[in-house]
């Protein structure tokens, strides 16, 4: 069956001036010029045509004739014989004859032979065309064969109605064809990369189209890859943005939310938590040789702990009473450990350091340190010779660094547009600098460093530690040594936690720690081995619990410190 040639794109196709200039041999139309078609019969070589042509295949121009019709006009000129001789287009002329077609589309032009090398000269020099010219033919010509991936006896359906002969073995599917017919010399994949660039500008809104991906291809300031990815993690970003931010799901939390305490040591936790249970533990347990707690703790066989007489001991308690909670945590569970330097002998001890090397060797992995630095620190006396010790470090452990679940807090402005920047382009790689332009997105968008920023943290957590005056309004016949911040735990909760989730604080002191996670919605559980320890704790988290933040006043939260500027 032969396929009429033009079956597929109309005539307006073949004289639109849109189509000029393809680097193929069927694919480069001719304008403002009038078009006739003749039939074969009457046309001829020219001598001079024919003494400077070169044969080659021509299964690329059958099957483009095939498919598409023909696209480029033959120029010829008439004889003193009134026979048409070709001056261009003899591939066309012969994959035609082959083809049996009746008649060619052609521009007759009145030039002396003497004429006619400057005019094959003229009219084969074209400009190169950018990639959303080629591409708007390729759209074309896809959606008249089909545009998915057609398996190898799909495509000899389609060559059989063509009448080309055998099927090569590089035609594996319908890109094969088009690279082919178009003469496009990138691979399948990265064709299939541009279609979808292509499409996604053609077919988005004002939005998309101002990230100009089609325009900085053909400028050759963006790669093809990097377009692919600037295009996916758009999408991505979009279902983002529409997706409820942290402050969002606590405003759309419906759930019931409590409290536990427990008079128990963490090393029997088993007995009142299920294991698997937990989604972060966050504590600050006592630090090394700064503290004795005179009162209600649970006697052991050995001293306090941070009263250990070497720093190796303690460390070693604390990996003990850390051991259990490989059990409770979930597989995506994250620790948060608030523990501060000590010093001895006129010297650091590196106690955090050492905590986080043997904690490593217990099969914990140290996420990142997080300095909290305090603005009012405890006085020290003149003979310390160094400076008064102001920081303190929120370790942050994990069980399993790729599957524990964190998130960018992230506040996206949904009414603003993506757009595209500039990235540096001095990065270095296989020791060379790499001169090509990177682009990124840019979004609107309010990060949680933003939000350290306005609490004045700038990556260090700035702030006082405990004003007591709050927690004597509680109780005032208690009094805790040396009870955390509650303002530590936000950052843990906001970032590795969702609403209806547990925490846990197996130092829970005054439960200062679970105060906030509370009241953004989150289950909170709290261990003590000081019985008076969890009593007031009882007492803080009732009262907490009738002075729950309303949707209002979260929302109020949000405005007051995550505005998106």
């Amino acid at each position: 069956m032969l396929l009429k040639p033009n079956a597929f794109f109309s005539d307006d196709i073949f004289i639109s001036p849109l189509d000029q200039d393809c680097l193929t041999e069927n694919l480069v139309l001719t304008s403002n010029i009038e078009v006739f078609s003749l039939p074969i019969e009457s046309l001829t070589p020219h001598p001079i045509a024919r003494l400077t042509y070169q044969a080659k295949s021509l299964f690329s121009l059958k099957l483009s004739l095939s498919l598409v019709g023909q696209l480029k006009t033959i120029t010829v000129k008439m004889n003193k014989n009134g026979q048409y001789q070709i001056i261009d287009g003899l591939s066309r002329f012969f994959a035609a004859q082959e083809l049996n077609m009746k008649t060619l589309k052609c521009n007759i032009v009145d030039v002396d032979d003497s004429d006619v090398p400057l005019l094959r000269s003229q009219i084969n020099i074209h400009l190169p065309k950018s990639w959303t010219e080629k591409l708007r033919m390729v759209d074309e010509f896809l959606k008249r064969i089909g545009s998915s991936q057609g398996k190898k006896r799909d495509l000899k359906d389609i060559l059989e109605i063509c009448e080309v002969g055998n099927i090569p073995n590089e035609l594996k599917d319908r890109y094969d064809i088009v690279r082919t017919v178009f003469d496009i010399n990138i691979s399948n994949s990265s064709l299939r990369k541009l279609m979808k660039a292509y499409e996604f500008e053609k077919d988005g809104n004002d939005e998309i189209k101002g990230l100009g991906l089609m325009e900085k291809i053909d400028n050759n300031t963006l790669t093809i890859d990097s377009a692919d990815k600037l295009r996916e993690n758009f999408l991505k970003t979009k279902i983002i943005q529409q997706e409820l931010n942290s402050l969002e799901e606590i405003e759309n939390y419906h759930g019931e939310v409590s409290f536990k305490l427990f008079n128990k040591s963490c090393e029997d936790i088993l007995d009142v938590i299920q294991e698997d249970s937990v989604n972060m533990v966050i504590c600050s347990p006592p630090y090394f040789q700064q503290r004795h707690y005179p009162e209600g703790i649970i006697k052991n066989s050995g001293p306090q702990l941070g009263e250990e007489k070497t720093k190796e001991e303690y460390i070693q308690n604390l990996i003990r009473i850390f051991e259990p909670l490989k059990k409770v945590l979930k597989k995506d569970g994250n620790l948060f450990v608030n523990i501060a330097e000590s010093y001895g002998n006129g010297y650091c001890l590196n106690v955090t350091a050492h905590l986080r090397v043997e904690m490593e060797k217990n099969g914990w992995f140290t996420i990142q340190p997080i300095h909290w630095n305090k603005s009012n620190p405890k006085p020290v006396g003149s003979k310390i010779r160094r400076l008064r010790p102001s920081q303190e470090s929120i370790l942050h452990f994990s069980l399993d660094p790729g599957k524990r679940f964190y998130r960018d807090f992230k506040i996206y402005d949904r009414k603003s547009d993506i757009t595209l920047s500039n990235g540096c382009n001095d990065e270095i790689k296989d020791g060379k600098i790499q001169k090509k332009k990177k682009f990124s997105l840019k979004t609107k968008v309010q990060v949680f460093t933003d939000f350290l920023d306005s609490q004045k943290i700038e990556g260090i957590i700035s702030g006082a530690t405990v004003n007591k005056s709050r927690l004597k309004q509680i109780d005032p016949n208690f009094n805790h040594i040396a009870p955390a911040p509650d303002y530590l735990s936000i950052i843990p909760t906001l970032t590795t936690t969702k609403p209806g989730d547990t925490i846990l604080d197996i130092f829970a002191g005054t439960s200062n720690l679970l105060v906030l996670p509370y009241q953004l919605g989150r289950n909170v559980i709290g261990l003590d081995t000081d019985p008076k320890s969890i009593d007031f704790s009882q007492k803080h988290l009732d009262h907490i619990g009738e002075i729950m933040l309303t949707n209002e006043e979260i929302i109020n939260f949000e405005n007051d410190y995550l505005n998106v500027a």
